[in-house]
């Protein structure tokens, strides 16, 4: 059987208006591999710490630090760039001890932080990508409606219905919430499971051809509709 073609349902930005609260987007871990470093010495630069995902408004961010005058943290000078060494932020002294947090040339802070161990070379960089699990679980997501979809209607659409991006916020939501712990209240994690439950339920019956979601695809499907105006049950 073909893999359908990944399309993003659910943008990064329609999830942040009907997934997860703020609160709960800055508890999703985030990795920060593989650390590529050039010219790097005895040096090490080590990030820890979780990506403000809704404050960014980014669930992945290409981080390079560069060492502007080499020496021991606490005397050594650096500064980053969070898109590749486009933009820099000001040199500043790195912290002898302490972490020493990313935030964006503009102010806004990232959740990142790194901490410099050994002997700083001038001119090392250090280059990786953080990661949030709101991405991986946003493309998850977007995966699994294309499976659901694929068997009625041609991918990609080229319009994609609102109650299928809702739906699919369900099912991101759930899968963060599995990775976070987040539990504002009681019983929210099952309020979660449960929309999730019924998105999928939903899907699963336009994969059956039992109801049709407003959707337009590309070019005629080999089953199912090319245009669908119906409504679901």
């Amino acid at each position: 059987m073909t893999t359908p073609a990944y399309q993003e349902f659910v943008t990064l930005g329609d999830f942040l208006r009907l997934g997860l609260p703020p609160e709960a987007l800055r508890t999703a871990r985030t990795t920060h591999a593989p650390i590529t470093p050039t010219g790097a010495g005895a040096g090490l630069v080590v990030p820890a710490g979780c990506l403000d995902v809704a404050a960014l408004e980014l669930d992945q961010l290409a981080v390079r630090v560069q060492v502007v005058v080499g020496g021991v943290p606490g005397v050594a000078t650096w500064r980053w760039s969070p898109d590749g060494g486009t933009t820099w932020t000001t040199a500043a002294t790195t912290p002898a001890t302490a972490a020493a947090p990313l935030v964006m040339p503009w102010g806004v802070p990232t959740g990142v932080s790194v901490r410099f161990v050994g002997t700083l070379v001038t001119g090392a960089t250090y280059a990786w990508t953080s990661v949030s699990a709101v991405a991986t679980c946003r493309r998850a997501g977007n995966e699994e409606i294309a499976r659901y979809l694929a068997r009625a209607f041609t991918l990609p659409l080229t319009e994609v219905p609102t109650d299928v991006v809702r739906d699919g916020c369900c099912i991101i939501a759930a899968d963060v919430m599995a990775v976070t712990g987040y539990r504002p209240a009681d019983g929210a994690d099952e309020l979660i499971e449960k929309r999730a439950a019924g998105a999928r339920k939903r899907f699963a019956e336009a994969q059956r051809g039992e109801t049709q979601p407003r959707a337009t695809e590309a070019a005629p499907a080999v089953r199912g509709p090319r245009v669908s105006t119906g409504t679901r049950r």
